[in-house]
C-alpha cells in the first residue's frame, strides 16, 4: 500500500508542476523536487493551506529526500508567517468593530462605585442604585468586571428564599428559567433576600427579550423554597436587560479578539525569527 500511494504520488506531481506554469525546458530533477516547487508556488499565491498539506505529503511521501524535507522547515514557517500577515487585518477589524460597539452601547450606562474592596459596575442611565435597596420585590441588570461580567440581581421580601426566576410572555407563558443551583441568596438585617444570576444561568431570558417584538407585559416569576412573588418588568427595564446583555457581551468578545491578536502578533514574530535563522 505504501508503494502505491507513493506511485499515485509521483506520477501526479508532474502534472502538478505543469499545472503551476512549469515549461518544458524546466524539467525536474525528481518529484518530490516538484513537490517541493508546488510547495514554493503555494505559498506565493498565498493558498496557505495547500501549502502545508503540500508539506506534509513531501515529508510523508519522500522519506529520504532530507534536504527538501529539511526546506519544509522554512517553508512552513514561511506558511506561518503569510497566514498570521493574512489574518491581523481581519483581526482588526473585528477589535474596531467591537471598539465602536462598545462606545455605543457605554453611552446608555453610568459607573456605580461601590468601595475599593467590591469595585464598580455598571447600571443602565434609566434605573436608579438604589433600587434594590427599597422594601419590596425588585430585580436589576448589571454589567460587571472580568469575574462576573453580566448579571441580574434580584431583591425579594418575605423570606421566600429564592433560587429561579423564570421569564413570563405578556400572555402567561413561561419564555426561559433561570436557576441558582448553589443556595447562595443572602438574607440582610432588614430581611430583605438578594440572589445574582449570572449570564450562563440568564443568558437565554437576555436572548428571547433581545429578538421581542415588544418590550410590554413581561413579568418575571420569582421562585423561592418559602413561596413565590412576580416582579412586572416595566419597557425600561426590559430595554436595561437587554442592553446590559449586549454591553457585557461585546466586552467579552472585545477581550478575546484582544487575545487572538496578540496571539497573531506572538506567531508573526516566532516564525520571522526562525526564517531569520535559517538564512544565517
Amino acid at each position: 500500500m505504501h508503494h502505491l500511494g507513493r506511485l499515485v504520488l509521483i506520477s501526479f506531481v508532474p502534472l502538478l508542476a505543469a499545472c503551476s506554469g512549469t515549461s518544458s525546458e524546466q524539467k525536474s530533477t525528481t518529484p518530490a523536487t516538484d513537490l517541493s516547487k508546488a510547495i514554493d508556488k503555494a505559498i506565493a499565491d498565498g493558498d496557505f493551506g495547500r501549502a502545508s498539506r503540500l508539506c506534509d505529503s513531501l515529508n510523508k511521501a519522500f522519506p529520504d529526500s532530507l534536504d527538501l524535507r529539511r526546506k519544509t522547515i522554512g517553508q512552513r514557517a514561511q506558511i506561518v508567517q503569510g497566514q498570521a500577515l493574512a489574518d491581523i487585518p481581519q483581526a482588526d477589524l473585528q477589535i474596531a468593530v467591537l471598539n465602536q460597539r462598545i462606545d455605543s452601547l457605554s453611552q446608555y450606562f453610568r459607573e456605580v462605585k461601590v468601595s475599593a474592596a467590591t469595585g464598580s459596575y455598571f447600571l443602565e442611565k434609566s434605573l436608579s442604585p438604589s433600587q434594590l435597596q427599597t422594601h419590596k420585590n425588585s430585580l436589576q441588570p448589571r454589567v460587571g468586571n472580568n469575574d462576573m461580567p453580566w448579571m441580574i440581581s434580584v431583591c425579594t421580601v418575605g423570606g421566600i428564599d429564592p433560587y429561579q426566576i423564570t421569564l413570563m410572555s405578556p400572555e402567561g407563558t413561561e419564555l426561559a428559567i433561570a436557576k441558582d443551583n448553589l443556595n447562595a441568596v443572602s438574607t440582610a438585617d432588614d430581611g430583605i433576600q438578594t440572589l445574582v444570576f449570572t449570564s450562563c444561568h440568564c443568558k437565554s431570558i437576555a436572548e428571547i427579550l433581545e429578538k421581542s417584538a415588544t418590550d410590554k407585559g413581561y413579568t418575571m416569576l420569582v421562585t423561592g423554597r418559602k413561596g413565590k412573588c412576580s416582579i412586572s418588568l416595566s419597557p425600561q427595564m426590559v430595554v436595561a436587560i437587554v442592553r446590559s446583555y449586549q454591553l457585557a457581551e461585546a466586552k467579552e468578545e472585545y477581550g478575546k479578539a484582544l487575545i487572538a491578536r496578540e496571539k497573531l502578533e506572538r506567531t508573526l514574530v516566532t516564525s520571522r525569527n526562525q526564517l531569520a535563522n535559517q538564512a544565517r
